[in-house]
């Protein structure tokens, strides 16, 4: 996902190559990650598909949670502009809409069959790559650099 992000983008950093090997780790989970297919296979392969889902489930909740403090510690060193002021709101609420996402979505990871949830956590990642860095993560590196 790393080159996706501007070049000219500061807050890009090691993030977005741990994103970009989540992202790899997660697809290799399962080549069937059909949800209807996860009912063809036994229970030790479901039972070991849940656990690597689990465990990119929470790299990516410790990715979330690092570029969310980060970026509060950024978005607080804004000038005190009117500009400034709304994106600071926007995005500190975009943040926490999508915690509630990703909360909704680990509370469903142990029910059900993991190719479901794979593909929600793959959606996940890739909303959270569209919606929050290109767009909010972007808004904010320029009112940085105007600062």
């Amino acid at each position: 996902m790393a080159d996706h992000a501007p070049q000219e983008n500061p807050l890009a950093d090691a993030a977005d190559a741990d994103l970009a090997r989540l992202i790899e780790d997660a697809a290799q989970i399962c080549a069937d990650a059909a949800a209807e297919r996860c009912g063809a296979c036994p229970a030790h392969r479901l039972a070991a598909c849940r656990e690597q889902l689990w465990a990119c489930g929470h790299r990516f909740r410790e990715l979330l949670l690092r570029h969310v403090m980060r970026e509060q510690a950024l978005l607080a060193g804004l000038p005190c502009t009117e500009a400034a002021w709304k994106h600071r709101i926007r995005h500190r609420d975009h943040h926490q809409e999508f915690v509630c996402g990703y909360n909704r979505l680990v509370m469903d990871l142990g029910r059900g069959h993991p190719g479901g949830h794979l593909q929600g956590l793959e959606s996940l990642v890739a909303a959270w790559t569209r919606e929050h860095v290109l767009v909010f993560d972007a808004e904010l590196a320029a009112l940085l650099a105007g600062k």
